[in-house]
């Protein structure tokens, strides 16, 4: 698989996943210095989500995240497999 590929099949996945943490679309459009902390913590912690990895280690993730999308976050990471990436390719 070309770079080229992998990179949007990475992009497509973070913008799925965003939408299942209720992202807005129109946030999509917007420049991410205007997002609160919470929505930038959601954008990192879906970056990291999107790639493919055996173990992810994070620091404090789940600072700024409201209860529902860390409960959100943890039926993400309780669906998918260890030896997939989380969209499940």
């Amino acid at each position: 698989m070309s770079i080229f590929i992998s990179k949007v099949l990475m992009k497509h996945c973070a913008k799925t996943i965003l939408r299942k943490l209720d992202f807005a679309r129109e946030l999509f459009e917007m420049d991410m210095k205007n997002y609160s902390d919470g929505q930038k913590k959601k954008v990192l912690i879906v970056a990291s989500l999107s790639k493919p990895a055996h173990l992810f280690v994070w620091d404090e993730p789940l600072n700024y995240i409201d209860v529902i999308s860390r409960i959100q976050i943890e039926e993400i990471i309780k669906r998918s497999k260890a030896y997939t990436n989380i969209c499940g390719a």
